[in-house]
């Protein structure tokens, strides 16, 4: 008591002891913040910004999809013209054991290896000789320096469609490729445009360095040539099988993107008949950007270069030995690739599902009214969800009641058409935040910039401050009796 008669008040919380005579410690058990309510705010963080829009709105994701499927028709077009000119007769995307000793560069570091369970299946990465071009024949892998223009800080808020439409009234301009946001790109995304020839690339440099959006002025350079380039070698496979796969993944990809009579599929001349697997593999990367060996497929064969390689070639038998024969019942990444892409493939045919004129019609269908109609559905299911026993549909808008849901909906949009478009719009965002949680690559937030280095070092400081410092609600360092007296708060229960 103080002399007032009150109570004295302290800072800190009076501590108990125990019988031991320790102060008595409160343990807890904390849950992992991770979750809905946690992917919920940093959803509401991040849902104006225009990249994120683009990866999870329903209506953005449609035009991007469209955008894909155009730019897939564009690629298969260049990759039969190829063909047809007989560009590829030389392709060849395996190799014998002692080819790749020697094409390998025998400076380059030790490079990671993919071991699986059996030690003659693995992938590894390798770099070949300075002297050796990977991206022309006969191994056609990605050139993502070729004819590009490198940008380093496109905004985040800045939308792609915008930017684009920008960039297509430049002569030469091919194609768009931009990043999501990483954490060494301070919260903003890098960008690569592709263009037809040098000229048009050189001349484009000044052009988009002087464009102006929203105030925000673009640092432009051109991509640097590199001389090695990462490439990765699968192990031997089942030749029969992968050919098979390919075959029925690549009547699946392009039925999604609507492209039509693929030479591949049809008899090849008897030159072109042996590489049938080495083709449809390239075909694979370059037109729908899928590894068949990784089972990964990405909007662009520069990103696919960028997580993967340059190319991925293979080994094959070699004089005397056998190919590798597939079997389910002894998993390896040759068969985690077939499941993969077979999967994928059941995917794709059960959404297009049909025959004829009905399924080419499908094939057509407007993705951005697919997505509107997606939206409205999921508003339509949700009044039904919460009217499921009522025998009449109340409008919240109003005092009348409908015998159906379908006259309710009609109601609303015309004589409430503000407060309709408002619910669409929320249930727009409930589609927009289910995806984003259902996306197990989602970006988290991402951390200032030093933040992680500032901590490091104020726990240094504090480390050397209390160096007798013992932390008692550490097992490893609190006395036994402390340990079976402290009492147990689980925040799971909460």
């Amino acid at each position: 008591m103080n002399k007032a008669g009150s109570r004295k008040t302290t800072s800190r919380s009076p501590i108990r002891k125990n019988k031991s005579g320790h102060p008595g410690k409160v343990r807890y058990i904390v849950p992992q913040l991770d979750g809905e309510l946690v992917s919920y705010r940093q959803f509401m963080e991040r849902q104006n910004e225009a990249w994120f829009q683009e990866k999870y709105d329903p209506i953005q994701q449609a035009r991007f999809t469209k955008e894909k499927r155009e730019e897939a028709l564009f690629n298969s077009e260049d990759f039969f013209n190829n063909l047809k000119e007989h560009k590829f007769d030389d392709i060849k995307l395996d190799l014998l054991e002692s080819e790749l000793k020697d094409l390998k560069d025998e400076d380059q570091e030790e490079l990671q290896t993919f071991q699986e369970m059996d030690q003659q299946s693995y992938h590894q990465e390798v770099y070949f000789k300075s002297n050796i071009d990977v991206t022309k024949s006969p191994y056609y892998g990605f050139d993502a320096d070729r004819n590009t223009l490198f940008i380093r800080n496109i905004s985040n808020t800045l939308s792609r469609f915008e930017f684009k439409e920008k960039l297509k009234n430049l002569p030469g301009f091919l194609s768009l490729s931009i990043s999501d946001p990483t954490k060494i790109s301070d919260n903003s995304r890098f960008g690569w445009v592709q263009f037809k020839d040098p000229e048009s690339t050189e001349q484009a440099i000044g052009k988009i360095q002087s464009l102006m959006i929203d105030d925000h002025q673009f640092l432009v350079q051109k991509s640097q040539k590199s001389g090695k380039k990462l490439i990765k070698i699968a192990g031997k496979i089942d030749s029969k099988k992968a050919l098979e796969v390919t075959t029925e993944l690549i009547k699946a990809l392009d039925k999604e993107k609507n492209i039509k009579e693929n030479p591949l599929m049809q008899e090849l001349d008897e030159n072109l008949e042996k590489k049938r697997l080495d083709l449809q593999i390239l075909y694979l990367r370059r037109v729908h950007s899928y590894c068949y060996f990784c089972g990964v497929q990405y909007h662009d064969e520069r990103m696919l270069s960028s997580k993967c390689s340059v190319q991925h070639l293979r080994l094959c038998p070699g004089e005397g030995e056998q190919e590798e024969e597939i079997s389910f019942d002894f998993p390896t990444w040759q068969t985690k690739s077939v499941q993969i892409a077979e999967k994928k493939i059941k995917e794709i045919n059960n959404k297009y599902a049909g025959s004829g004129e009905m399924e080419e019609e499908k094939n057509m269908i407007d993705e951005e009214k697919e997505a509107e109609e997606l939206i409205r559905n999921q508003f339509i299911e949700k009044i039904e969800k919460e009217y499921n026993s009522a025998q009449k549909y109340p409008c919240n808008l109003c005092s009348k009641k409908f015998i159906g849901i379908t006259y309710l909906i009609k109601h609303q949009e015309t004589k409430h058409p503000q407060e309709f478009q408002e619910k669409l719009k929320e249930s727009r965002q409930e589609i927009a935040l289910q995806n984003y949680c259902n996306d197990p690559m989602k970006l988290t937030t991402i951390p200032k910039k030093g933040g992680g280095i500032q901590n490091q070092k104020s726990n240094k400081k504090f480390q050397q401050k209390h160096k007798k410092y013992r932390d008692w609600d550490e097992p490893t360092e609190a006395p036994q009796e402390i340990i079976n007296t402290a009492n147990l708060i689980n925040y799971n229960d909460i």
